[in-house]
């Protein structure tokens, strides 16, 4: 999944004419703790003013640490994988996470009563929420265009517009993507008692309207 994710975000910026700095993307294995050598080798390079992390949680804490220690003061990004308030329980310093800007999905608005039944038993049932609501409207979506006649291909497209979803309202793009709610784009004050919690969700991006203010 973070691997995926990098080289799509180097995909989109090379395709705006730019160039990743210094050693480009940097991988690293699901066991390391120690990032002190990727950091280095990011805060000794003095092209490298910004940093997009595809990294999980426990894994971007510890990558922002680093590059505190080495003193280097850029601007980073990240997807999903370390977003939410969670994060500042990873840092060894809160401060740390100031100005860090994540992209996280953005929740839809449920029909029917699925949402409320799974929570109502979260806690048995275990899993991500947002992957039980898209997984249940996936279900349901190919089920009732098995039920019809035609091409399942078009039935499912059929199905799935305006579709009124768990996960909120569906329809399908013309390349088979689902739209969505899109991303929540949220910044970090670096202190978990701002409002908030710190951690603020000021524009959203959807694929129909682009970026936006909360």
């Amino acid at each position: 999944y973070g691997s995926g994710l990098a080289y799509s975000v180097k995909e989109a910026w090379e395709e705006g004419g730019n160039t990743l700095c210094g050693a480009g993307i940097q991988g690293y294995v699901d066991t390391t703790t120690d990032f002190s050598a990727l950091a280095e080798s990011i805060s000794g390079d003095s092209t490298c003013t910004a940093v997009y992390l595809s990294s999980y949680i426990t894994d971007a804490a510890g990558i922002m640490d680093e590059l505190e220690d080495d003193g280097w003061n850029g601007t980073i990004f990240a997807g999903d994988g370390p977003a939410g308030v969670g994060l500042y329980e990873k840092m060894a310093d809160n401060a740390t996470a100031a100005n860090l800007t994540v992209s996280a999905p953005r929740a839809g608005v449920t029909a029917g009563d699925f949402e409320a039944r799974y929570d109502a038993k979260a806690s048995e049932i275990g899993s991500i929420k947002t992957y039980v609501l898209t997984t249940y409207d996936a279900t349901m979506i190919i089920g009732e265009a098995a039920t019809m006649t035609g091409a399942i291909n078009d039935n499912i497209k059929s199905v799935g517009t305006n579709f009124a979803g768990s996960s909120g309202v569906i329809t399908f793009l013309d390349n088979g993507d689902v739209g969505g709610a899109g991303y929540d784009i949220c910044t970090y004050s670096g202190d978990p008692s701002d409002a908030n919690n710190g951690y603020n969700c000021s524009k959203y991006w959807t694929v129909a309207d682009g970026v936006k203010s909360s």
